[in-house]
């Protein structure tokens, strides 16, 4: 009898370490990433690392495309999620209203919903979100204003989420064996 699926959604601020450890999750666990960053791209006949030249809340970024980005990605992780793949979205998820979408995707696909949520000291955030704007190859745009808008208008996670929630030290050594065991205890528990 073959386990069931997981959606696993990254969540927290740009420069956190989300994509570092989901591909980290990503070769501890067979799951397939859907990267927000990489979708955003190819939605708008962007390359990988081609820079859209929006600000932030402007083109690609604006509100209405935005939602598309994230309708897409739950259209891919349910049909994944379908064929019995294991799911990692890759994205902020700092409005309660996405988290609220994915864990539905997980709910209408029956399996479980876990958040690995990644932190680190906000001084090594900035500075991976001010190394990130200069350095070339790379799909996210985030910046110093980006991350503080993020800061400031992020939704907190609520006492339901906490309870679905594994955290990920992202600025030293990470027990990759002991996150896995926390994220099947969440699952289990789900």
């Amino acid at each position: 009898d073959k386990p069931r699926p997981l959606l696993v959604s990254m969540h927290g601020y740009s420069g956190s370490g989300k994509t570092w450890a989901s591909g980290k999750l990503l070769q501890a666990m067979p799951a397939i990433s859907l990267r927000s960053d990489v979708v955003r791209k190819r939605m708008f006949g962007l390359g990988e690392t081609e820079p859209s030249g929006a600000g932030l809340g402007e083109g690609v970024y604006n509100e209405q495309s935005t939602r598309a980005v994230y309708e897409r990605l739950f259209e891919l992780a349910g049909r994944l999620l379908d064929w019995g793949y294991n799911v990692i979205l890759d994205a902020t998820f700092l409005a309660r209203r996405e988290r609220a979408l994915a864990m539905s995707v997980a709910t209408a696909a029956g399996v479980p919903f876990v958040l690995a949520h990644a932190e680190a000291r906000s001084a090594i955030v900035s500075s991976r979100v001010k190394r990130r704007a200069i350095v070339a190859n790379v799909a996210s745009e985030a910046d110093a204003e980006v991350l503080a808008h993020q800061q400031e208008f992020g939704s907190k996670l609520t006492a339901g989420e906490l309870e679905r929630t594994v955290r990920i030290r992202t600025d030293g050594w990470v027990d990759w064996d002991h996150v896995l065991d926390e994220i099947t205890m969440v699952a289990h528990r789900a």
